[in-house]
């Protein structure tokens, strides 16, 4: 590489700056591969969406699946959905629920009220759900909504 003064010479030197852009580009391939795949598996997680239609049914998913269940609601009526009942151990509640507004986005308006479980374990769980005004106590709830999930 160095000529007789000491010098690298132009042909040996473009070589080599090749060969160290080559190595960069090959690191740099390789590292957005494994971040494509991280991605596209933790975007692979299932999700099962359940409405009012599944109520009373039973549903299976897998181990690391996502739950979500989309009721109708009016919080402008004092009525929201409250979990009744729910197994932490095999579906645990991922946050707070959330609300989605309908189609009409006007003042008092319907949406729809969501709640994200997470399966966590293996088993069965019974999701219970309440419509509820959260102040009236002794008041059967106006509205339930239950279904079994099996986690495999």
């Amino acid at each position: 590489m160095l000529s007789e003064s000491g010098k690298l010479r132009y042909a040996e030197t473009n070589m080599f700056i090749e060969k160290m852009c080559n190595r960069k580009l090959i690191k740099s391939a390789a590292l957005l591969l494994l971040t494509v795949i991280a991605i596209s598996t933790a975007q692979s997680a299932e999700l099962t969406t359940l409405t009012e239609g599944q109520n009373g049914k039973s549903v299976t998913v897998a181990t690391g699946a996502s739950v979500v269940i989309s009721l109708e609601s009016n919080p402008s009526t004092g009525y929201v959905w409250q979990v009744g009942k729910n197994d932490n151990a095999v579906l645990k509640l991922a946050g707070a629920p959330a609300f989605e507004p309908g189609a009409k986005q006007m003042p008092g308006a319907p949406g729809h009220q969501l709640f994200k479980f997470e399966a966590v374990a293996s088993g069965s769980d019974v999701i219970a759900l309440d419509y509820v005004r959260p102040w009236e106590k002794d008041l059967a709830p106006a509205r339930k909504f239950g279904v079994v999930v099996t986690v495999k």
